[in-house]
C-alpha cells in the first residue's frame, strides 16, 4: 500500500522521524524468517526502535509498521501466537489499495493480495482515531495534514 514511501515523506514533510519497519531489514539479512522465536525477536526490536526513535522525534513519529503486523505474520507462518508488547499508535493513517502490488523482493507474492486485504480490514478494526488516505504520496501527504490535523 506504499507505506514506507509513505512514511519517509510523511517524516521529511514534518521535519521528524520515521520508524522503518525492522521485519524488512530483518528478512534481507537473513534471506527470510526461518523459526517463529525470529517473529518475537522482531516484534521485540520494533518496540525498542519505537521507544528509541521517539527521543528523536520532532512533535509526532510516523511508524511504517506495528507489532501487530508481526504476530500475524507469526500466526501466517507458523501458526503460533505472539505476546508482545503493542505498538503505540495515537492516530492510525490506512491507505487504500489503490494502486497494484509491488513485489520487492520480500514480500510473499502468493499472500500478496491476502495480505493488503487482511491488514487493511485488520486496522480499520483498530478502535483508535484513524484516516483513510488515497491517491498519490503527494495527495496522502495533504489528506493526512487535513484529517489527522498534522
Amino acid at each position: 500500500s506504499g507505506k514506507t514511501t509513505l512514511c519517509e515523506a510523511l517524516a521529511e514533510a514534518h521535519s521528524t522521524v520515521w520508524v522503518p519497519e525492522y521485519g524488512r531489514e530483518y528478512w534481507e539479512k537473513n534471506a527470510g524468517i526461518h523459526h517463529p522465536t525470529e517473529l518475537y525477536h522482531i516484534a521485540s526490536e520494533q518496540y525498542r526502535r519505537e521507544g528509541s526513535y521517539a527521543f528523536l522525534a520532532n512533535r509526532v513519529m510516523f511508524l511504517d509498521t506495528t507489532t501487530a503486523t508481526t504476530t500475524w505474520y507469526a500466526k501466517k507462518m507458523f501458526d503460533t501466537h505472539l505476546i508482545v508488547p503493542s505498538s503505540r499508535v495515537d492516530t492510525l493513517v490506512l491507505c487504500l489499495n489503490d494502486f497494484p502490488f509491488v513485489q520487492d523482493g520480500t514480500r510473499n507474492s502468493a499472500w500478496a493480495e491476502e495480505q493488503r486485504e487482511f491488514y487493511f480490514g485488520y486496522y480499520k478494526s483498530f478502535q483508535g482515531p484513524k484516516v483513510m488516505v488515497s491517491g498519490t504520496v503527494p495527495e496522502r501527504i495533504k489528506q493526512i495534514r487535513v484529517l489527522a490535523n498534522v
